[in-house]
């Protein structure tokens, strides 16, 4: 019973985390010029991640953490395999929220760069 509710704690706070990241990028994106919209949406359709590679990449053992660029986790998920695949267990029900996450930040990330880059040729 403990584990069911703090499983409901932790995707409710997912959920809260992933809404709020998503209404941060729409709020920068209106404030891009059509211009600047454009070049946006060029660099993070090249850079977001896809969910169903994420998914194949994570069946086939771990290989998600090489895809979202953490060598790190993916070297502990190796030696541990896959935490006695608990871990892996986890990683295949939370991998939609994860790769959001990843592109919420990809986006913030480009609409910082394409700003602060027009805020220099400004000045």
């Amino acid at each position: 019973m403990a584990f069911r509710s703090a499983s409901k704690y932790i995707a409710k706070q997912m959920l809260e985390r992933y809404d709020e990241g998503e209404h941060q990028v729409e709020a920068a994106a209106r404030a891009l010029s059509d211009k600047q919209r454009a070049e946006f949406n060029l660099r993070y359709e090249a850079r977001k991640k896809s969910l169903k590679k994420s998914y194949l990449y994570c069946l086939l053992g771990g290989f998600h953490y090489v895809y979202f660029g953490d060598w790190t986790k993916f070297i502990f998920f190796t030696l541990t395999t896959g935490g006695l695949l608990v871990w892996w267990a986890w990683d295949l029900g939370t991998l939609p929220f994860k790769v959001a996450a990843l592109n919420q930040q990809q986006a913030m990330a480009i609409m910082r760069a394409i700003a602060s880059r027009d805020l220099k040729v400004v000045v």
